[in-house]
């Protein structure tokens, strides 16, 4: 049976001998795939924050990414698009609200963009 433990509320799983590790570009590849949809680039740089954060260890077992950290890595990265989603929207709307007016300085339309 393989080990479960927890590192940093993190789940880390190895297969029963530890030695089956899930590549990372297997782990870009698996995950680039399932959002397809979706500019690779901007997929690879979610990727990108979660090993930052280490939300992603550097070394996963292919059990472990099958049954614990594929699925949480692929919701996690759902979660960060809804959340740009809703930033595009709302600068969206800004920009809608904004510019028709004459008065409105663009300079300023893009700082207050920015800070949403």
């Amino acid at each position: 049976m393989g080990s479960v433990y927890i590192k940093n509320n993190h789940i880390i799983m190895m297969d029963y001998y530890g030695s089956i590790i899930q590549s990372k570009e297997d782990i870009y590849k698996d995950i680039t795939s399932r959002f397809s949809k979706y500019d690779k680039d901007y997929i690879k740089s979610k990727i990108d924050t979660l090993y930052e954060t280490h939300f992603i260890n550097e070394q996963v077992s292919l059990s472990g990414w099958m049954v614990f950290v594929g699925p949480e890595v692929v919701s996690e990265v759902t979660t960060m698009i809804q959340q740009d989603i809703i930033k595009a929207n709302r600068r969206l709307l800004l920009a809608k609200c904004l510019i028709p007016r004459g008065d409105c300085n663009y300079d300023l339309l893009e700082s207050i963009s920015q800070k949403i």
